[in-house]
């Protein structure tokens, strides 16, 4: 069923269900998010889910307590860059140690800054074939 007919089948069975009953719920719930719900039907490589950035707010949320003092404002903000990149490498399946050795000296050889895009992790995953993880 393509996602046109899919968004015509709802509209006409949404008035059909008792807004109360586990279809109409459904089936409200769906007219609401369409927006949404047909972005991912078109794209296939889209999560039909929030679960895999939720884990990783998850870790930092986990070491909150832990990292109340991070020494300096300054070391926060360095924190949350290091949270940022090697999430970026588990989303990316990225080996973690090939990327940050590889980045690392990169930059200290004076990568410009007008390329530094090139380094975000899902970019430089593209380049970087054998650091990729297996399931």
């Amino acid at each position: 069923m393509t996602s046109i007919k899919l968004g015509i089948w709802i509209a006409k069975h949404v008035e059909l269900e008792p807004p109360k009953s586990a279809m109409g719920k459904v089936l409200r719930s769906a007219t609401r998010q369409w927006a949404v719900l047909e972005r991912f039907l078109v794209d296939g490589r889209l999560p039909i889910d929030n679960g895999a950035p939720e884990r990783l707010n998850r870790i930092v949320a986990l070491g909150r307590r832990n990292h109340l003092f991070a020494g300096s404002e300054d070391g926060g903000h360095r924190a949350a860059i290091m949270y940022s990149l090697l999430g970026g490498c588990l989303l990316s399946d990225i080996d973690p140690s090939s990327y940050l050795e590889d980045v690392l000296d990169r930059l200290a050889a004076g990568w410009p800054a007008s390329r530094i895009s090139e380094l975000v992790p899902a970019n430089w995953a593209a380049a970087h074939q054998a650091a990729i993880l297996s399931n």
